[in-house]
């Protein structure tokens, strides 16, 4: 199961703002869970996201292998189970 398969993920702009080779970076937050410690001096924006980060900092091929679903993950076994039916039907049609 994947967090990037899930409804409740996000993926917004990570650039480092003093490196601009990765000024391309994405990250991808769970809009289910808060932020535990977001640390609002910090130069970057999944730091000082008020969601929960799954993968921060990453390029845009990097997304789906960095944000496989955490073990803190809210969504309850029905749920997870159904995402991952949902993802397997997905998958089949691509092939």
């Amino acid at each position: 199961m994947n967090c990037m398969d899930c409804r409740f993920h996000d993926v917004i702009d990570d650039p480092d703002p003093h490196d601009s080779f990765c000024s391309h970076y994405e990250a991808v937050i769970c809009h289910k869970m808060t932020n535990p410690n977001p640390h609002t001096s910090s130069r970057y924006k999944s730091d000082q996201s008020e969601y929960r980060v799954v993968s921060g900092m990453c390029d845009s091929g990097e997304k789906r292998s960095r944000s496989k679903t955490p073990e803190w993950c809210p969504l309850d076994a029905k749920e997870k189970r159904r995402l991952a039916h949902n993802t397997r039907k997905f998958e089949s049609k691509k092939r």
